[in-house]
């Protein structure tokens, strides 16, 4: 279907918004499963991986949408967020960087590189 990814995160949206959070996460492992080389699935579900302290998993979502979008300057930020909590700093140093090589309107991402 033309809308199936927006009509998955529109749902998985809805089910987060009403407090089933975990219905939302469900759905999005069977569209991923489905679809896995989707980047905006990718991304969606790191997010909300993001949010339930799964950095490792988180990591790998947005690493699979890099391969999908390798210049995509949020994919990036994406990355150096997990890996922060991952505790790994020198490869989300590297990501920030890489980020703001995309895209250098990003003054959070400056601020955090400490420029």
């Amino acid at each position: 279907l033309a809308d199936a990814v927006k009509f998955i995160i529109t749902r998985s949206l809805a089910y987060q918004r009403g407090g089933r959070s975990e219905r939302s996460l469900r759905l999005l492992d069977a569209a991923v499963g489905a679809a896995p080389s989707e980047p905006e699935l990718r991304m969606f579900r790191g997010r909300y991986r993001m949010d339930a302290h799964d950095c490792a998993g988180a990591l790998a979502d947005f690493r699979a949408a890099e391969h999908e979008r390798p210049n995509d300057a949020l994919t990036f930020a994406s990355e150096a967020v997990a890996e922060m909590c991952l505790g790994d700093d020198l490869a989300a140093r590297a990501n920030v960087a890489r980020s703001l090589q995309l895209d250098p309107n990003q003054p959070v991402l400056r601020k955090l590189l400490g420029q």
